[in-house]
């Protein structure tokens, strides 16, 4: 009778199985958010590099050189405006800062998926409630794309997804 007993397989509740996959699907969205962020991150700079190249190039032929072969004056007022455009947007944006949080809440919702069939059903649903309080906003954008992340890792076909859904898919 104990061995029937230790040999009988737990069974999980439907609340259960749907926290557990919110889980997942935290950890799935916050990572696609800090792939995207990340990669704004890294190409932010990289145009900030070349414009700001390009301004110093400008200022150096201006400074120590003779002006045959400069960059004309425009070109170095559009760049040195592109550069500080571009400084003000990755100040108040913020995208590797963005990169980060969205890591951390990637992987505490992971940590969580991990240990959500070890917990019981009321535990997991306080610990994943205080896991999305604690997890930043990302792009509405890649809702869907983690959506359907995970349901066809369940073995479901995709939803549909817009353009701009499928391009920030693509960015990230």
């Amino acid at each position: 009778m104990a061995d029937a007993a230790a040999g009988a397989k737990k069974t999980w509740s439907e609340q259960h199985r749907r926290l557990v996959t919110d889980a997942r699907y935290g950890h799935v969205y916050n990572n696609l958010c800090e792939r995207f962020y990340s990669r704004c991150d890294f190409w932010l700079n990289v145009l900030q590099t070349g414009a700001g190249s390009t301004v110093l190039v400008a200022a150096a032929t201006v400074l120590f050189g003779d002006n045959k072969g400069a960059i004309p004056p425009v070109l170095t007022a559009i760049t040195g405006s592109a550069l500080s455009l571009l400084a003000m947007a990755g100040m108040f944006w913020q995208p590797a800062v963005r990169a980060e949080r969205h890591r951390i809440a990637s992987a505490a919702f992971l940590d969580l998926h991990g240990r959500a069939w070890s917990m019981k059903t009321e535990q997991l649903a306080r610990e994943l409630a205080d896991t999305q309080k604690l997890a930043p906003l990302g792009p509405r954008g890649l809702e869907l794309p983690a959506f359907n992340r995970n349901v066809v890792a369940l073995g479901f076909p995709p939803e549909k997804m817009t353009r701009w859904e499928r391009f920030l898919d693509a960015v990230s």
